[in-house]
This record gives C-alpha cells, structure tokens and sequence, in this order.
C-alpha cells in the first residue's frame, strides 16, 4: 500500500511537473505570439508616419522646383528683381527664409522678418548649407542635416533648421541654385502628437549615432539621455542590435525595461539623411494581462490538474480571439469589414517586390454627403456595405482591395489592358447601381481613376479629374492627369500674387425688369486677368478655390470691388442699380462675416439695400437655423440675400419656405431646350409652380440663362420679375457696362 501510495505520489508530481512545463511552454508561446503581433503593429505604424515625413519634404522640394522653374526665365543678374520673385515665393510658403546663389557663390535672401535684399557670400553659411548648396550646383537636389539657427546667422530664432536646395537651369545648364531654410515644426507635429498607437505609444526622430533631433514629450523614460544608445535601461544585446541596424541603415525590434515594465520598439530608417524613427508602445494592458493569466494558472494547478487544464485551454481560446480582434483592428475597416489602407499598402509593397504587374483602381461615390443627408448615415454605411461585396465578386484570386476613408476605395488588379480595366470597372459599377436600387429603389453613380503600375495618389488625381463629372465614370492618370495637377500647382503658387496685384477683373452681367424692360441691376462675376493679357474663367480656378479656401479672401475681393463701382457712380451723379455678389459657404459661416461686410460698405460709404448676397442651395442644406441667423443680422445691416441656381441640387420647398431670404435665382437649366414637348411641358408647368410659389412667399424670381425672345416671352407670361442671360448680354468689363446700360 505504502509502495502504491509512492508511486500514485509520484505519478502526481510527473503529471503536475509536465503539467507546469507545458502550461509554462504554452504560456511562453502566447507572450512570444502578443509581443510579434505588437511588433508588427508597431511596424506598420512606424512605416506610416515615416510615409508622412517624406510626403511632407517632396512638398517642400516640389514648392522649390516650382519657384526655381519660375526663376530660370528672370534676369538673375538684377538683384533688386530676384529679391522681388524671392520675397513673392517664399510669401507663398511657409519657409523661414529662401536665398539664391549664383555661380560666384554670392547669394542673396529674403527673410519674413527683412524688408531688404541681403547679398553675403556662401562661404558664410553653416557648413551643412554650404554642402547642400555645392550639391545643387552638381545637379542634385539635397536636403542638410538639422542644426541650430545659433549657428546660422541669418536665422530669426535659436531653433532647429533644415535647409533644401535644388539647381536652377537655363538653356540646360545649371546657373545657380535656390536654397530654403525651414524649421522642423511639421515634423514635431507628425512625431509629437498623441494619436501614435491610438495613443498608446510615441516616437522619437534620431540620426545614426542615436542622438535625439526630435524628442517626443510622451516618452515613458523621463530621463533625458544625450543618445538611445546612453540609455540605461536597454540591455547589452538591444544596444548592440541598434548599433548593428544602425551600420547597416536597416530596421531593428527589440524591448527595454523601465520601472519594471518593459515596452517594445522598432526602428525604422527614414531613407534621408541617415535619419531614423524611434517608436516605442506604452500599452501596458498585455503585460497586466499576461500576469493575470499566469497567476491564474499557478493558483489552479495547485488546486487541480482538471482545473488549470481548462483555465489553460480557456486563456489560450481568449487569446486567439483578443489576437484576431487586435489584428481585425489594425488591418480592417469597421463599418464594411473591408482592409484599411495600411493593410493595402503592406500587400502591394509584397506584390510588388515580385516584380509583377498591377494597376491601381481608385473608387468613389458621386454625391455620397448627400446620400448620408437623405438616407441617414445607415443609408451611408449600407452603400458602402453594397460597395465593398461588389469588389468582393469582381476581384480574382491574388486581387485585393481596401476602403481608405469615407466612400474612397481602392482595388489592385493585376490587369494593365486599358480596355479590360474599363470593361471590370463597368461591371463594377452595374453591381452597386443594382444593389442600391433593391435597397432603395433610386440610382448611384461611381467614378473611378486608374493607374497602371502606379500608386495610389496617382489613382486619386485621375478619379478627381472625373469628379465633376456625371457621364465619366472611369479615368486613366496619363500626362492629361499629370498636367492638370501642374496647372494647379502653377494656379495656386500665383492666387495671392494675383490679388495682390489686382489681377482679379470686375465683370457685370444686366438683369432687365420683364414686364418693362427696364435695367434692374447686375451679377457681380470674377476674371483674372494674367500679366501678358489674357483672361483665367472662374470654372478654372473658382473649385481650386473652393478647394483650398482661398475663396474666402477672393469673395471679400469681389466685394470690395463691387462697393468701389456703386461709390465711383454716386460720385458720377448717376444712380446705382444694385449688384449681387456671390458668396461661398466657407465665407457666409464665417467668424466675423457681417462685421466684414459692414465695414466694407461703410468704407466706401455706400447704402447697403444695393448690394444683393447670393448664395447657393447646398449652403441651406441642414443648417438653416444657423443660415436664418446670419440672414437675420444681414437684414439688421440693410443687405438683401438671394438664393442662387435653385433647381441644380436636391432643392427642397419646405426648406425655401423656412428660408428668411429675399429673392430666388432659377437655375438656367429650367430654359435649356428640351428634347421632346413633353419634356417642355414638364418643365415649363414646374416652372411655373416655383415662381408662383415664391410670388406667393413674396420673394423676387430672377431666371438665369435667357438666350431667345422665346425664352423671355415665356419667363413674361409666367409673371417671373427679372432676366438675366445673353439674350441680354455677355458678362463685361465696368468700362463696357458703363458705356452700355449707364449712359
């Protein structure tokens, strides 16, 4: 019995120590497993911001070239000029200060802080300007490593700098190069925020020997060492790993110890200047949860082997599905379950190290804000639902795609024929239009950008070529798409020179009373006119503007101008006639609108009743207690609003009817000729219900686009009160007004 009672004993003890070897091992397995997969989110995030540094240096060095290719046709040997192009460039950026340098090695700069040129020769300049610029001078384009503006005397400020710099030609030779001195705010603002890891984590920005040139405030280390390497708290063999990534100017992950925790890294080099990214998680969640788990299986093996092998297969099962949760969120979209674009990113790059060919579609919902408007946001998310099972079922085995933000995909395939491309893209395009109509019985519109062996923003500038647009639905990027991008560049690097100047025209097209045909006033419409004479249209620039904001400066422009043409009457003796000006959304919402206008009439000492504010129908779209208050203190000051292009959107009565406005402008399409007479019909009896309605409202009707006496034999007989078209006149110049209709 003893020897029995040995032996069962023994047993027990075998069973238990393989029992705790195992768990230990399955244990092991499960911390290995949790600190790869933060490893490799801490990769991709790494990857990522790495991405947005050298986006936002191609910025700086395309403002360069573009202010370079604009110097190459100056005369560089007059310096009061060069000093003029200098101070307009680097008005248009946000560099500390921009020099040029001739052949001699003589420069001269501008700076936002001097109103004079100063010409100091390059052998003055801190030896990493002095570098960039020689390399220039060889036909390259270079960017410094970062140093202190004490060292460099032309600086504002003791801060840390960069400079770029790229050669300038002339008849293919180089003849001199233009540097730009920035500051590193941007990248302390990609590095230094708390987004990193969802905030959970932080990075640092080092240079090969490990020292610090942006140190992020979240660090969990409060120490402040002069280089990674001087940290204590990374072990002899993490240490020797970043010596080894750094000689070989590769990436390296590792983990260091502080306070008793330990935190994983990766390093990840940059590919400038043997510049690096440091980014470490602060998530202490998995280690807490590791321990729990361990003392969890400790405590249940002493009290039972059935026991600590359900809590080991029970922790096991919870980690597979933390793990799987983890990964679904860092690789996949909530709302469709579709991949992110990290993800996407991450299988073209391994597409492509296969050297295999690919093409890049770019996917988006024409109108999808308005969806959202009309259907609510389930209404959205269910388009997007239909979208993504629709990529789903066109895609082939080795295809893949991703939703990147709001209704934007993007699909690789790995067909190049342009017309198979075309041909997948219209099947794609059928599944959703019929998806959307099973669901809600109306129709949806797709437009599509496509590049051949390219990347994803090439994708985009195609798709947004078409955006505009309701019959494209696909666009190819080729030197179409490339030059467009151009024109805009070149469009907007000379927007704030042209107002400056006043290249921005004041046009005015006659609106005539139609029951007398009396001159009853004028649109107040915007050309620009370049240097050598000929004329921009607004739909060349008007949606960059709208785009960029730079329509907000522009609106008030227009405004000035038009107080400045009622005062230049008055002061003629003769009596105005009012003008409407358009007025963006971006302006109309705007903090301090009314005060602005008000001080623009009150300038030019003008009453207030003769300007006439028009705005757009989407401007009402779900803010009409916002707009009404606006409208209400525009009253207060003697200004009249119109509501512009009513029937070119989703043009809502009940919304009309909650609208405190003065007049409502017909869009021209209600006079556009109709193809059949029913379809003349049709419009002519909606028509007449819109001007009846706002006659009704007491609001003034003003139709746009009347180009026959037939147009405005019908817009008479319907009892609207004032056209405006071509039958009338062509938008011109004040000059040719005043000559035409002020006489």
């Amino acid at each position: 019995m003893k020897h029995k009672l040995h032996k069962l004993t023994l047993g027990v003890i075998i069973v238990v120590l393989v029992l705790w070897m195992a768990s230990g091992g399955v244990l092991y397995y499960l911390y290995q497993s949790m600190q790869a997969s933060t490893q490799i989110q801490l990769q991709a995030e790494t990857k990522e911001y790495k991405k947005r540094i050298l986006k936002q240096i191609d910025y700086n060095f395309q403002c360069l070239r573009t202010a370079a290719s604009i110097l190459s046709y100056e005369d560089l040997e007059d310096r009061e000029r060069l000093y003029t192009v200098l101070q307009t460039a680097n008005g248009s950026n946000d560099f500390v200060n921009m020099a040029f340098f001739t052949q001699d090695r003589m420069g001269v700069m501008t700076r936002s802080d001097v109103d004079n040129p100063q010409s100091f020769p390059l052998a003055q300049c801190q030896a990493d300007v002095i570098d960039t610029v020689e390399s220039a001078f060889e036909g390259k384009e270079s960017i410094s490593r970062l140093f202190s503006s004490a060292d460099f005397k032309t600086a504002a400020n003791n801060e840390k700098l960069c400079t770029y710099s790229v050669p300038v030609y002339k008849g293919g030779a180089v003849v001199g190069v233009l540097t730009a001195c920035d500051n590193i705010g941007i990248f302390e603002e990609i590095l230094s925020g708390d987004t990193v890891l969802g905030g959970k984590g932080y990075l640092h920005l080092l240079n090969d020997q490990g020292e610090f040139l942006i140190r992020s405030s979240y660090s969990v280390i409060k120490e402040q060492p002069e280089t990674l390497l001087d940290d204590s708290f990374m072990s002899e063999e993490a240490q020797a790993a970043v010596r080894k990534a750094f000689a070989n100017q590769e990436g390296v992950s590792s983990s260091f110890v502080y306070d008793g925790n330990r935190y994983q890294f990766c390093i990840e080099p940059v590919g400038v200047n043997n510049w690096y990214l440091y980014c470490a998680d602060t998530d202490m969640s998995t280690s807490q949860y590791m321990g729990h788990i361990l003392m969890v299986a400790a405590v249940s093996l002493s009290l039972m082997v059935l026991v600590a092998m359900a809590i080991l297969y029970l922790g096991y099962m919870a980690f597979r599905r933390n793990s799987a949760a983890l990964v679904k969120l860092a690789y996949y979209d909530r709302v469709t379950g579709a991949e992110n674009a990290i993800r996407f990113e991450q299988r073209l790059e391994a597409h492509k190290a296969q050297h295999l060919p690919y093409s890049i579609v770019a996917v988006n919902i024409h109108r999808f804000k308005f969806i959202n408007e009309l259907h609510g946001s389930a209404g959205g998310d269910q388009v997007l639902r239909d979208l993504k099972a629709a990529i789903e079922e066109q895609i082939r085995p080795g295809e893949f795609f991703c939703r990147d933000a709001a209704d934007l995909f993007y699909i690789m395939m790995e067909d190049t024929d342009e017309a198979v491309l075309r041909g997948r893209v219209e099947q794609l395009t059928a599944a959703v239009r019929t998806a959307w109509q099973k669901h809600y019985g109306g129709g949806v519109a797709l437009y599509c950008g496509v590049t051949v062996g390219g990347d994803r923003v090439q994708a985009l500038l195609a798709m947004q070529s078409i955006q505009a647009s309701m019959q494209t639905e696909i666009s190819f990027y080729d030197a179409k798409v490339h030059a467009e991008e151009r024109r805009k560049c070149q469009i907007e690097n000379t927007m704030q020179l042209a107002l400056d100047q006043e290249q921005y025209e004041l046009f005015l097209q006659p609106k005539f009373r139609l029951d007398t045909g009396a001159l009853a006033g004028a649109e107040a419409l915007v050309r620009w006119r370049k240097p050598d004479g000929t004329y921009r249209y607004p739909n060349e620039f008007i949606p960059l503007f709208e785009e960029n904001g730079f329509c907000t400066q522009l609106d008030l422009y227009m405004m000035d101008q038009v107080c400045r043409q009622l005062r230049r009457w008055m002061d003629a003796g003769r009596v105005p006639v009012p003008i409407s000006v358009n007025q963006t959304r971006l302006l109309f919402f705007s903090a301090g609108y009314v005060e602005k206008l008000t001080a623009l009439v009150q300038k030019y000492d003008v009453p207030p009743q003769y300007v006439t504010l028009e705005i757009l129908e989407g401007v009402a779209t779900g803010n009409t207690k916002e707009l009404n208050d606006v409208i209400d203190q525009l009253h207060q000051q003697g200004f009249r609003v119109s509501m512009d292009d009513f029937g070119t959107g989703y043009s809502s009565l009940n919304a009309l009817y909650q609208l405190k406005i003065d007049e409502l402008k017909l869009d021209r399409g209600f006079l556009a000729m109709a193809a059949t007479e029913e379809d003349a019909a049709r419009r002519r009896a909606i028509l007449d219900q819109i001007i009846q309605f706002a006659r009704t409202m007491g609001l003034e009707t003003v139709a746009e686009g009347v180009e026959t006496a037939e147009d405005e034999a019908l817009l008479r007989e319907l009892h609207c009160d004032l056209g405006q078209g071509y039958y009338y006149s062509k938008p011109v110049d004040v000059k040719t007004f005043d000559e035409a209709f002020m006489q």
